[in-house]
C-alpha cells in the first residue's frame, strides 16, 4: 500500500501542477490579446514617424543643418539598449537575446577596435540580473540604468538615451530585443537606433520613386521641424521594440505553458496506468494469499 500511497500522492501533484500552468497560460493569452492589440494599433503612427524621419534625413535643405542624430562620428563609446523580459518561464526568448548582444560585442570590437567601453541600458528585471551576475566579465562593461519592461517608461527611456547622444557621451546606440512575429515565433532582433541609417534609407527612398527629394514648406523653420521629428522618432522607435517584446513574451509563455499542460497530461497518463498495474498487482498478490491459506485449511 505505501507503493500506492506514493503514486497516489504523485498523481495529485502533477494535476495541480497542471492546474496552475492551465490557469497561466489563460493569463498569458488575455495579456498576449492586449499586447498585441497596442502594438497592430501604433505600427501605422509609428511607421509614419519613421518615413517621416528618413525622407527629412535625405532632404537637401535639412542635410546642411546637420541634427546630431544624423551625423556619423567616429565610434569611441557604444550604447546597448537590451529589453528582456521582467518574468521567466517563457522558453529561450531571453537567453537567445543574450546570445545575439554578445555575437555582436564581438563583431563591434572587430568593427571599432577604438571603442572600448560598452554601455548597457537594460530593461527588463531578467537582464538585469543576468548582466549584474556577468559584468566582470564584459570588457569595458557600465551599466547605465536599469527598469521594468513597460509601455510607459518608452518616453523616458528615448529621452534619456537622446540626451546622452546629444552631449556625445555615446557615439552609437544598439537595440537588442525581441521581435514578435507570431504566437510561435518570436526573433531576436538587433538595429542601429542612433545615429538614424540615413544613406540605405535614401538610396532606397531614390528606387521607390525619389520621394526622398521632394520640396517641402517648413513651418516654422526646418530647423524646429527636424527637431520635433527627431524626438518623435527616437520615442517611437523606442517605444515599438518594448511593445514587440512585450507580445513575444506574453506569446512565448502561452506557448511554453500550452506545452507544459500537454505534457502534464501525458504525464498524468503514464501515472494512472503506472497506479492500475500496482493496483492490480495488489489485488491478485491478495487473491492468491487468500487462495493459498484456504488450501492449506482444507
Amino acid at each position: 500500500m505505501n507503493n500506492l500511497r506514493d503514486i497516489r500522492n504523485h498523481l495529485r501533484r502533477v494535476r495541480q501542477i497542471q492546474k496552475v500552468t492551465r490557469a497561466m497560460k489563460m493569463v498569458s493569452a488575455v495579456k498576449l490579446r492586449h499586447s498585441q492589440a497596442a502594438l497592430f494599433e501604433s505600427r501605422p503612427y509609428l511607421a509614419a514617424v519613421r518615413d517621416t524621419m528618413l525622407r527629412l534625413a535625405g532632404h537637401r535643405e535639412l542635410a546642411s543643418i546637420g541634427h546630431p542624430f544624423l551625423v556619423k562620428r567616429p565610434v569611441k563609446r557604444t550604447l546597448f539598449l537590451v529589453i528582456s523580459t521582467d518574468k521567466g518561464l517563457c522558453g529561450s526568448v531571453n537567453s537567445n537575446l543574450y546570445r545575439l548582444v554578445d555575437k555582436t560585442q564581438k563583431e563591434l570590437a572587430v568593427e571599432w577596435p577604438e571603442a572600448k567601453d560598452r554601455l548597457f541600458y537594460l530593461v527588463g528585471r531578467k537582464a538585469s540580473d543576468y548582466y549584474r551576475r556577468r559584468q566582470d566579465r564584459i570588457p569595458g562593461f557600465h551599466m547605465v540604468d536599469h527598469m521594468g519592461a513597460a509601455e510607459a517608461d518608452a518616453l523616458a527611456i528615448a529621452k534619456r538615451l537622446s540626451e546622452m547622444y546629444i552631449r556625445g557621451d555615446v557615439d552609437r546606440i544598439d537595440v537588442f530585443y525581441t521581435k514578435f512575429k507570431s504566437t510561435m515565433q518570436q526573433q531576436s532582433t538587433h538595429e542601429r537606433i542612433l545615429p538614424v541609417a540615413r544613406d540605405a534609407e535614401e538610396r532606397a527612398q531614390g528606387a521607390a520613386g525619389g520621394k526622398a527629394a521632394a520640396d517641402y514648406i517648413f513651418e516654422p523653420d526646418a530647423a524646429a521641424v527636424l527637431a520635433d521629428v527627431a524626438t518623435r522618432f527616437i520615442g517611437g522607435q523606442v517605444q515599438r521594440v518594448i511593445l514587440e517584446s512585450i507580445a513575444s513574451e506574453h506569446g512565448a509563455r502561452m506557448t511554453m505553458m500550452d506545452q507544459a499542460t500537454n505534457n502534464a497530461d501525458d504525464m498524468i497518463g503514464q501515472i494512472q496506468l503506472q497506479y492500475n498495474k500496482a493496483r492490480q498487482l495488489g489485488i491478485t498478490r491478495e487473491l492468491a494469499d487468500i487462495t493459498t491459506g484456504a488450501e492449506a485449511m482444507s
